[in-house]
């Protein structure tokens, strides 16, 4: 883990506690996982081999819901249908010609905690 300020797994989960509830944070960085490594005061992660999306494109949220203790979003991602047509930066509003982007759709969930506001339910984006 390239971050000095992370030397062991429980630092780092701590971090994450900031934006994550207790339940995402358990799920992304378990406590018995053999793919993290605490040696020498550093936190060190096995390569997973996994890449983000090379036609990743751009993004849209939706609003969805909100009450006092959840806000609930949807999410439009949108991938190139050839490497041509992925944008140098993404888009966050509606593209010119849709017809050039594959879409999938992913939710989002906030909810209101003791700490304040943290994501439930939570998707990468690319």
């Amino acid at each position: 883990v390239a971050d000095d300020r992370f030397g062991s797994l429980e630092e780092l989960r701590a971090f994450l506690r900031a934006c994550f509830t207790d339940r995402i944070v358990d799920t992304l960085l378990p406590v018995s996982s053999a793919i993290w490594i605490e040696r020498d005061g550093a936190l060190y992660v096995l390569d997973s081999g996994k890449s983000v999306n090379p036609l990743y494109a751009g993004h849209i949220f939706r609003l969805v819901g909100r009450d006092d203790s959840h806000i609930r979003l949807s999410c439009t991602r949108y991938s190139a249908k050839i490497p041509a047509d992925v944008p140098e930066e993404p888009f966050f509003a509606p593209p010119a010609d849709v017809s050039l982007f594959d879409t999938d759709n992913v939710n989002f969930e906030l909810v209101r905690t003791g700490d304040g506001w943290r994501f439930d339910v939570f998707s990468l984006l690319y």
